[in-house]
């Protein structure tokens, strides 16, 4: 589907009540930074070839000649984490400045040269990464890799480019702010989660920051993490590997690299005990709160455990939590809820609204009764296996069309190491057993180690 150009480039992690409305926090499967030049065996897996050119830049290559499309996915593992103090938006902003104009390339005219082929492009920004990709016709992947290589090697960083994209960022934070009432107390309870600087600020940025940012500090954060030792392209869909090969030769090969990237910020130990915290704000239609506990990352068996606690407490209007709370006792307004990662750690957190706050505290307190139940009891085989079929079939969807393929390759490969594969992923899911629920919901889902953000009007 064709996206107008005010959604073409959107944040890949909208604030905490949007994105949950989107389902954007759902299921994120993540890989290794390596993947093996062979197809996998597995029934579920897709051959992928992998090779590096001599600037660093990493090539991931899936085939598939069921559709005469090919997707081509160019990800820079830069995202807000990045960002020092004071300095936030700049890597959303340098997103929306890609699309300005490059070398070869006036001002929104890679838009244009994608729509005149009938094709569909996006990109978007997380903590983490930032995604550049498109879907064409395959005769068009020669335009797409032109298209790429020309704006990692020169971007248009002029003052005149600079200033239209940050009054529309500026504006964009505003409208956000003022039509989201929730924000404020999101970016906070995200501090109380994350509480580094790297994972606790919006990645859209703060007005003020935005504002302050330089020319040179936008040029220089390019010039850093833009370049192709920090890059990955990723082609899935109906093309020729020999012919990719050497387009992806002659259009980046000579790309000069850039510096030496140092490590990304790593998540400290996991702090035990709570904290709970009130706090009032007078723009809210109705009280709520943000409820969260501290969990092991991605990669970890942990973590998987508690993906599919996940969808047995909260995905689909069955699930425990969302039944009780919503249908049969309607303890709240709107309730969201799961698993929430970034690189290294990772969240399970609640977010509710009710009619008053007496409304909120039973929401809390049922909320509380039902992970009690879950720490006391094995769950029944039929709902585990209800909640492991939903999982699977979101798996994948992940994987169903060339560009959701590619999207998921780079993820893995960029973000988490121990990938084995589609079906490995897949099958660490599936293997989890009742009696790893329940000792993974008491290790870390304590009441004692819950964190608390009550909104009151």
């Amino acid at each position: 589907m064709k996206e107008t150009l005010n959604t073409v480039i959107e944040e890949r992690r909208a604030p905490w009540l949007l994105r949950a409305r989107r389902w954007a926090w759902g299921l994120v499967l993540l890989a290794a930074p390596t993947l093996p030049a062979r197809s996998a065996p597995a029934r579920f897996d897709f051959p992928v070839t992998t090779y590096q050119l001599r600037n660093g830049l990493q090539v991931l290559l899936t085939e598939d000649h069921s559709l005469p499309l090919v997707s081509v996915v160019v990800a820079y593992r830069v995202g807000s984490s990045r960002e020092d103090v004071g300095r936030s938006g700049c890597a959303y902003l340098l997103q929306k400045l890609m699309f300005q104009g490059s070398q070869n390339i006036g001002p929104l005219q890679h838009i244009a040269h994608i729509g005149r082929v009938g094709g569909d492009f996006n990109a978007t920004t997380s903590e983490d990464l930032t995604f550049f990709y498109q879907t064409v016709p395959a005769n068009q992947l020669p335009l797409v890799l032109w298209l790429e290589s020309d704006r990692m090697r020169l971007l248009d960083i002029r003052t005149e480019a600079v200033e239209r994209v940050r009054a529309g960022l500026i504006e964009e934070i505003i409208e956000r702010r003022t039509s989201e009432p929730y924000w404020d107390s999101n970016i906070l309870f995200d501090q109380s989660l994350f509480p580094d600087f790297s994972y606790s600020h919006p990645v859209i940025g703060t007005e003020e920051d935005v504002l302050s940012l330089s020319l040179d500090e936008i040029a220089g954060f390019y010039a850093d993490f833009y370049a192709p030792n920090n890059a990955l392209l990723c082609l899935s869909g109906d093309f020729q590997p020999m012919r990719a090969r050497e387009l992806i030769a002659r259009y980046f090969e000579t790309l000069p690299p850039g510096r030496d990237i140092p490590p990304p910020p790593v998540g400290g130990s996991r702090e035990r005990g709570g904290l709970s915290q009130t706090v009032r704000n007078f723009l809210a239609p109705t009280p709520g709160f943000h409820l969260g506990f501290r969990i092991p990352g991605p990669g970890s068996r942990e973590f998987a455990i508690l993906t599919v606690l996940d969808y047995i407490l909260m995905r689909g209007e069955t699930s425990r939590i969302r039944k009780r709370i919503l249908h049969k006792e309607r303890l709240a307004l709107e309730l969201i809820g799961g698993v929430e990662r970034r690189r290294d750690r990772a969240a399970f957190r609640f977010f509710a609204v009710a009619n008053n706050d007496v409304m909120v505290e039973r929401c809390q307190n049922a909320i509380l009764s039902e992970l009690g139940k879950i720490k006391t009891a094995f769950i029944g085989q039929d709902e585990l296996l209800r909640a492991k079929a939903m999982l699977r079939m979101d798996m994948v969807r992940r994987v169903s069309t060339s560009l959701d393929r590619a999207l998921y390759l780079c993820e893995s490969v960029l973000l988490q190491p121990g990938f084995g594969g589609f079906a490995a992923d897949l099958d660490a899911y599936l293997s989890v057993t009742p009696s790893e629920i329940i000792g993974v919901a008491n290790r870390y889902l304590k009441d004692t180690d819950a964190l608390g953000l009550n909104i009151q009007k």
